[in-house]
């Protein structure tokens, strides 16, 4: 990810088509007594990236939100620990946050994709407020990070790491 600017793109091209996805940095994740704090979020539909950084290494989650303020709100706070679970994503989310922030070296990282997505896609009218339009960009998004190479832990068959890290 070439940051700059708090801020960074990811261009893909397929013939004469170009997508351009502006990620914009929202802020860190905090802890206090256990207690993960995530940036305030806009109370509003998107696309996030949730960055967790924790034994030298990074990985990165994708997902859409019609409220992307309560959604990060959800990844916080306290609560019991699982083991990660398919389908469950909030409860994995809560549980890998917890574990990178346990680490000495962890830390949590939130960006925002800037909409329009610029793109010569035609989006629909209620545009992204829109639920296909936002799991369409989510979708592109992921498969833009699959073309980069990009560590994803996003529950889709994504490769699978060893049991002892906390970015699991």
């Amino acid at each position: 990810m070439n940051l700059e600017n708090n801020s960074f793109e990811w261009q893909v091209t397929s013939g004469s088509a170009l997508m351009k996805f502006c990620w914009r940095w929202l802020g860190s994740v905090g802890s206090h007594d256990g207690y993960a704090s995530f940036p305030p979020g806009p109370e509003n539909p998107g696309v996030y990236m949730v960055k967790l950084t924790a034994c030298g290494t990074h990985r990165i989650y994708i997902g859409e939100a019609a409220n992307l303020g309560k959604r990060l709100r959800g990844y916080g706070g306290r609560g019991a620990e699982h083991p990660n679970r398919p389908g469950m994503t909030t409860t994995n989310m809560k549980a890998r946050v917890r574990r990178v922030l346990r680490e000495r070296d962890g830390e949590i990282e939130v960006y925002l994709l800037e909409l329009p997505a610029c793109s010569g896609l035609s989006w629909c009218e209620h545009y992204p407020a829109c639920k296909d339009c936002r799991v369409m960009l989510e979708r592109l998004a992921l498969a833009t990070a699959y073309l980069r190479r990009e560590p994803l832990i996003n529950e889709h068959g994504f490769p699978k790491v060893l049991e002892d890290n906390p970015l699991l």
